[in-house]
């Protein structure tokens, strides 16, 4: 089956379109940004190119939104190309992005290009959503145990797994829950 390149499948419908934009660039709202769902949507279906691009048209709208970068990061990350994912999230940071969105992303991002001194240094504990505190305990917990730091590596394993489990633990006036009881 012939494939065209993706660059220069963009560049032929441009042509084909008269240079009208592209669809994920007419898809930007008012204020620049694209829309969540629309981006969400791409995600869920798999299709991580099409959310770069559309995130990217997004980017070239209002450069200036960290959550842009953000998602942009996240994107990367699932398609491992982990520096591009480090440079968004550092980017995101740097744009006032929300610490809780920034914080697991370049975490993951570190981790994943093997750079455990940085994740040790750059990210650390705090006082923020616990989907995203465990994302940043594991994350910090796996640099130390790379580091062969074991004491700073335990409590902040420890911590990320009672976190979960306080999460999973039924409320109080009844109800059941099925978790591991390890």
């Amino acid at each position: 089956m012939f494939r065209i390149p993706l660059p220069l499948g963009a560049l032929c419908i441009a042509a084909l379109c008269g240079g009208a934009p592209l669809p994920a660039a007419a898809a930007t709202t008012d204020n620049g940004k694209a829309p969540l769902a629309d981006v969400k949507q791409l995600i869920d279906k798999g299709d991580f190119r099409g959310a770069e691009v559309q995130l990217r048209n997004a980017e070239r709208a209002d450069p200036d939104n960290p959550d842009v970068h953000v998602q942009l990061a996240e994107v990367y990350l699932r398609l491992g190309n982990y520096p591009a994912a480090e440079a968004e999230a550092r980017t995101a940071r740097d744009k006032g992005g929300d610490e809780d969105s920034v914080a697991p992303v370049l975490a993951e991002a570190l981790l994943d290009q093997n750079k455990l001194s940085q994740v040790v240094n750059e990210v650390k504990p705090a006082d923020r959503d616990p989907a995203a505190e465990s994302v940043v305990r594991l994350s910090l917990g796996l640099a130390h145990l790379g580091l062969r730091e074991y004491a700073e590596a335990e409590p902040l394993l420890k911590r990320r797994r009672t976190a979960r489990s306080q999460r999973l633990a039924p409320a109080a006036g009844g109800g059941t829950c099925c978790h591991d009881s390890r």
